[in-house]
C-alpha cells in the first residue's frame, strides 16, 4: 500500500505513473532475488512477522507455525529464528512451544525499551544460536 504511485493524487500523468511503477518492479525485484539467495546463506536470519496496520490483529500459534513450516520446506539447510512480534493490547494468547518461533509483545506507543529488550535477547540469547 506504501509503495502505490502518487499517494492522495488522481493518477493523470502516465509518464510519472510508468516511472513510479518502474521503481516498484526494481525495489521488489531487488528485495525477491535477496530473499532466495538465503538459500545459500550460512550465517544466522531472523525473519519478522508483525501486523501493524490494523488494530486488534495479531499472528496466533496456528499462523506462526503454517509461516514456519512453509519456511522450512522453502529453507531447509537455513539457520533461522521466526520473530512474531504481536502488540500487548491486542489479547492475543502467548505464542510459544514452536520450535525456532519466538513471540515478542510491545506496547503501541513508548514502546522503544520494548523494541531494546527484543533486539538484546535475539543478539544476546540462545535464541540465535
Amino acid at each position: 500500500m506504501h509503495d502505490w504511485p502518487f499517494p492522495g493524487e488522481e493518477i493523470s500523468d502516465s509518464t510519472k505513473y510508468t516511472k513510479q511503477l518502474e521503481a516498484i518492479k526494481i525495489k521488489y525485484s531487488r528485495r525477491i532475488d535477496r530473499f532466495r539467495k538465503l538459500k545459500q546463506y550460512l550465517g544466522k536470519v531472523f525473519f519478522f512477522r508483525s501486523f501493524w496496520f490494523q488494530e486488534g490483529n495479531h499472528l496466533n500459534s496456528r499462523q506462526a507455525q503454517n509461516l514456519k513450516d512453509v519456511l522450512d520446506r522453502y529453507f531447509p539447510y537455513l539457520n533461522f529464528t521466526l520473530v512474531i512480534i504481536n502488540y500487548t493490547d491486542s489479547n492475543s494468547p502467548v505464542i510459544n512451544g514452536i520450535n525456532g518461533v519466538v513471540e515478542f509483545k510491545i506496547r503501541r506507543e513508548y514502546n522503544l525499551h520494548d523494541w531494546q529488550v527484543m533486539c538484546h535477547t535475539l543478539l544476546n540469547s540462545n535464541v540465535n544460536q
